[in-house]
């Protein structure tokens, strides 16, 4: 690999995070006029027309044998955008950054079970206090069973994602990132549209407020943003790096949330972002070893 794709690759990667961090943060206040649900359909259609102003010309879908290769991974992609967003309303965006770092975690199991690579000891211990720093930052008192929820639906969400985007990564013939990009948003799109459809009929538009919609504007602005920044990254660096890149998450998205929410986080909190931090930065170095 040139030092000049990596370097692409790392600058793709931090860009990637930097908009990412706005997602969660725009998405919980536009909650204020929208439910989860909606918020979801609403960012995958826009999402869907920013690809096509993006690459008109483009023929996303070539063959049907695009559209089988990529039909699984876009499903997963939707179901991890459910629980994505319906977690926001259990969980802070602090909280929710930490705790989606856990995509790393998942990206390091799959390339186990599924390429077959081996694992050291150092690595195996790193997945263990990963898990147990997730279980600190759920601990908080009172509220222990609607974080626990959300919790239990970032964990859905990042293995999700992780699994759909393996399978872009794996999958040939190859896509554009823009076209994949248009793939997961269009069938996220039209799963949503049939789930939210029972309730057109009687949906009121009377208390939206229209900050709220510039907000699902910019939260989708910097979703798209976000995720084809990762996916141009494919080109640059490898998937199981490109992951392990993002363990930078959870220091940009608090620096980025504290100011506009900031979160009720106990020492038992605190604590354990630290193992999960820990957890992450070992198995990314132990990566760049390798």
């Amino acid at each position: 690999m040139q030092i000049d794709d990596l370097n692409k690759g790392i600058f793709c990667i931090t860009c990637s995070l930097l908009a990412n961090a706005f997602v969660p943060l725009l998405s919980q206040w536009s909650m204020e006029s929208f439910k989860p649900l909606e918020v979801a359909f609403l960012i995958s259609v826009l999402n869907t027309v920013y690809c096509l102003l993006w690459h008109m010309k483009w023929p996303f879908l070539q063959s049907q044998l695009v559209v089988k290769r990529y039909m699984k991974s876009a499903i997963i992609n939707t179901l991890g955008i459910i629980c994505l967003y319906y977690s926001l309303s259990y969980l802070d965006p602090i909280t929710y950054a930490f705790i989606s770092v856990f995509y790393v975690v998942f990206t390091v199991l799959i390339s186990t079970f599924v390429l077959q690579e081996g694992k050291t000891l150092l690595e195996i211990v790193a997945i263990i206090v990963g898990i147990l720093g997730a279980f600190f930052i759920a601990n908080k008192g009172s509220s222990t069973w609607t974080v626990s929820v959300g919790v239990g639906l970032v964990l859905l969400d990042t293995l999700c994602f992780a699994v759909a985007n393996f399978m872009v990564k794996s999958a040939s013939p190859p896509l554009n990132p823009v076209g994949v990009l248009f793939f997961n948003n269009s069938t996220c799109t039209l799963i949503l549209m049939v789930m939210l459809a029972p309730g057109f009929a009687r949906y009121s538009y009377l208390n939206i407020h229209p900050a709220h919609i510039l907000g699902i504007l910019a939260a989708s602005a910097c979703s798209f943003a976000a995720v084809g920044l990762v996916f141009f990254s494919y080109k640059l660096l490898s998937f199981r790096l490109s992951s392990l890149m993002r363990a930078m998450k959870p220091l940009i998205s608090t620096g980025v949330a504290l100011p506009f929410a900031p979160a009720e986080l106990s020492l038992s909190n605190w604590f354990g972002a630290f193992l999960l931090f820990i957890s992450i930065l070992v198995l990314a170095t132990k990566e760049r070893k390798g």
